[in-house]
């Protein structure tokens, strides 16, 4: 084969020398020209026209297997796609639950928190009055403590001096001592 390939072409060199060493507008020129093509493009189908119907042929089915599956797999995508969609908007629609829970659950977290810090603000509350009312009643009793005892004294001055008579005071002041047998004056 290689060598009937090799004839061929050594036939064709001396056709393209003869064609192109024509004047452009010979009628033999032309005749040449159309040779040397008809003979290219015969040994063309002869050696390579198999194998290129064949490589078409296998081309064209290869194109349309590619094709099918190109178009399965533009189906599954968009099934893929609808699934994905479908389970986004599910996750949207839960995502929008749960922020409505959790607002939900920490206003009324909120609400018991400020409950709490109120009812704890109005024992603090009694706590401080009760606290106060006892030691303002201690400080009462500990004011008519020392009143109590600077009134006593007072009055015990005040009685000594309404007491003492210009006699008790010479008697007092002639008083030396009282002991076992009686009264000693001076």
């Amino acid at each position: 084969m290689k060598l009937v390939l090799s004839a061929l072409f050594a036939l064709m060199l001396p056709a393209y020398a003869v064609a192109s060493a024509d004047a452009h507008y010979s009628v033999s020129g032309f005749y040449w020209r159309v040779v040397a093509f008809v003979l290219f493009v015969g040994l063309l189908y002869k050696f390579v026209g198999k194998r290129l119907s064949d490589e078409t042929a296998n081309g064209v089915a290869s194109a349309s297997d590619a094709m099918k599956k190109a178009e399965l797999a533009c189906k599954d995508s968009e099934a893929q796609l609808v699934d994905y969609v479908a389970k986004i908007n599910a996750m949207s629609e839960e995502l929008k639950k749960m922020k409505e829970v959790a607002s939900a659950t920490a206003q009324r977290e909120a609400q018991d928190l400020i409950a709490s810090a109120e009812r704890m603000a109005e024992k603090l509350k009694r706590s401080a009055e009760n606290t106060l009312n006892v030691e303002t009643e201690q400080a009462r009793l500990a004011i008519r403590a020392v009143v109590a005892k600077s009134a006593l004294a007072k009055a015990e001055e005040q009685v000594v001096a309404m007491t003492l008579s210009d006699k008790q005071k010479y008697i007092a002041d002639n008083l030396m001592y009282i002991g076992e047998g009686g009264i000693v004056y001076d």
